[in-house]
């Protein structure tokens, strides 16, 4: 189960996701939208009748809310066969067209995609992995509120990596295998993410 550390969880009802041939998102890349309303609007649609669902959300003030595991299938792009929502994920934005994102959101946006990326293996940050929802179906969304011209370049820009805390592991481990403390080595292992339990 993936579940952003930093992102608010407000889960979606347990049938908005899926589809008879399966709920295992195979992660291609993100499609952005607009929710076209508040945040209110968009939770009635999510907790309602209404056959659509979206994995994240972000709100005018930069709060990042998850309403599913990230590697379930959401119903955010209508296509034949689901193609899109079984490899993309939704990403709604607060707001309406003509009103573009704030700097709050493009900055969650920023944080977001890096995560999703990271936690799931993916590395192209460019056009062809972040798409509208307008690119797949005949609608309006995201109604020119994504600043492509901010966020690809902002997402392909290094980031600066503390590594202070690896030569710290690795004087530990060193120390632990002089000692022949296995066990030890053993249970670090799995929390650094470097075997799975």
């Amino acid at each position: 189960m993936a579940i952003c550390p930093f992102a608010e969880w407000v889960p979606a009802p347990d049938w908005k996701h899926g589809y008879p041939s399966g709920d295992m998102l195979r992660p291609q890349g993100a499609v952005l939208h607009s929710a076209e309303g508040d945040n209110q609007a968009s939770k009635d649609v999510l907790l309602g009748p209404i056959m659509s669902s979206w994995q994240f959300y972000i709100c005018r003030d930069g709060t990042i809310l998850q309403h599913m595991d990230s590697l379930r299938v959401a119903w955010h792009t209508k296509t034949r066969f689901g193609r899109i929502n079984k490899t993309f994920w939704g990403i709604e934005a607060e707001g309406i067209a003509g009103e573009p994102l704030t700097d709050a959101q493009v900055e969650s946006s920023i944080r977001l995609i890096r995560w999703l990326w990271a936690e799931h293996g993916l590395w192209e940050f460019s056009r062809q992995t972040l798409r509208e929802h307008n690119e797949f179906t005949a609608t309006a969304c995201p109604s020119g509120r994504i600043p492509w011209d901010v966020l690809v370049p902002r997402l392909n820009e290094e980031q600066e990596v503390d590594l202070g805390w690896l030569w710290e592991v690795m004087e530990w481990l060193h120390d632990m295998v002089d000692q022949q403390k296995w066990a030890d080595i053993l249970w670090l292992l799995p929390e650094l993410g470097l075997v799975h339990n």
